[in-house]
């Protein structure tokens, strides 16, 4: 459904921009593929310290499991991707 959202909104002339965590380079590149021509993909990584997440995951759901799931997923992106 994202894929069809951000390509209705190319197909219309607008921007697109998906806010997700995506830990893998699947999951990543297909939110970045596009049937569009001439559009400008990029990649943007935020880098928070293990030890916050961590903690915010105890404060709000009572441990953290889910960081240690994100960190049994995680791939570093793939060279050919823009990333900042």
């Amino acid at each position: 459904m994202i894929a069809e959202i951000r390509d209705d909104l190319l197909k219309k002339g607008y921007s697109a921009v998906i806010d997700s965590t995506a830990p893998d380079n699947i999951t990543r590149q297909f939110l970045l593929e596009t049937n569009f021509k001439n559009v400008n993909c990029l990649l943007v990584v935020l880098n928070v310290d293990r030890e916050v997440l961590i903690r915010r995951n105890i404060e709000k759901c009572g441990d953290a499991s889910a960081v240690f799931a994100w960190d049994k997923r995680w791939q570093e992106p793939k060279s050919d991707i823009p990333i900042f």
